[in-house]
């Protein structure tokens, strides 16, 4: 019995070091490089809406980040031969740990890039948390 409940707590241990902790985008406060971890092309969407913001500063190395911001498409839904339904997903996290997440969205489109859509969204809630 002993046994089976040690390794429950360290299975559980164990699983629990995995799971990402989430914070409030409040948690960026003071922090303005950021690096763009993307593919290609939506990384050049992404940083072409994070410019529209002067107090950011978008840097080419995650060494030089205070934070990143992680794009990734995680569906594509066609639903015609014309017409396809793209979702994608964008993390901000602390670049000390890619466990500690600050803000996290979900879009799906079928007009625009989702990583358009959601670099709009980061920037209206930083900008709603940070500038007055």
């Amino acid at each position: 019995m002993k046994t089976i409940f040690l390794f429950l707590l360290l299975t559980v241990t164990a699983y629990s070091q995995e799971l990402p902790e989430y914070r409030d985008i409040k948690a960026l406060e003071g922090k303005t490089k950021v690096y763009v971890a993307a593919d290609t092309r939506d990384r050049e969407t992404i940083i072409k809406e994070l410019k529209k913001e002067p107090k950011l500063s978008i840097v080419d190395k995650p060494d030089d980040a205070e934070f990143v911001l992680a794009y990734r498409l995680t569906a594509t839904d066609r639903t015609n031969s014309l017409l396809s339904l793209l979702t994608g997903q964008l993390d901000v996290y602390f670049t000390e740990t890619s466990r500690v997440i600050a803000w996290s969205r979900e879009a799906s489109t079928s007009l625009n890039v989702p990583a358009k859509e959601l670099a709009k969204k980061f920037l209206k809630d930083w900008r709603r948390a940070f500038i007055k």
